[in-house]
């Protein structure tokens, strides 16, 4: 989780970090014997009715969220991205498409899947 903030944050093109975060992902998940990530897969099968469960995964996807969120700004900033964009917004369907990347890895386990929807995301970031 940290490593992928600290990328998403990092000098440089934010696209380009964006992208990079999208594709070690998808290589990490792809690799056999993969379980999703830890963030994902708690999700998934705790409790998340158990209140202090859920602040704590809350917490992490909104500490996600704002690094997706600030490299986002940073992108449209840099122009490399859409003005009308707008950060926050992106940055949730970001989050949706990792987190269930995370999760569809368990029972897919064909790299060219995940791989498809890395293409389709950075294609839509590029073209929109």
């Amino acid at each position: 989780m940290k490593s992928i903030r600290d990328r998403l944050l990092a000098p440089g093109s934010p696209l380009a970090n964006i992208e990079g975060v999208l594709q070690d992902l998808q290589q990490q998940l792809s690799l056999p014997g993969s379980c999703g990530c830890m963030l994902g897969t708690n999700i998934a099968d705790f409790d998340t009715s158990e209140v202090e469960i859920a602040d704590i995964l809350r917490h992490h996807l909104q500490s996600l969220e704002d690094a997706y969120c600030t490299a986002i700004a940073r992108a449209i900033q840099a122009g490399e991205l859409n003005s009308a964009i707008k950060p926050r917004n992106l940055a949730r369907m970001l989050l949706c498409t990792t987190q269930e990347m995370a999760l569809l890895s368990r029972v897919f386990e064909d790299e060219t899947f995940l791989h498809s929807a890395v293409e389709a995301t950075m294609t839509f970031l590029k073209t929109t």
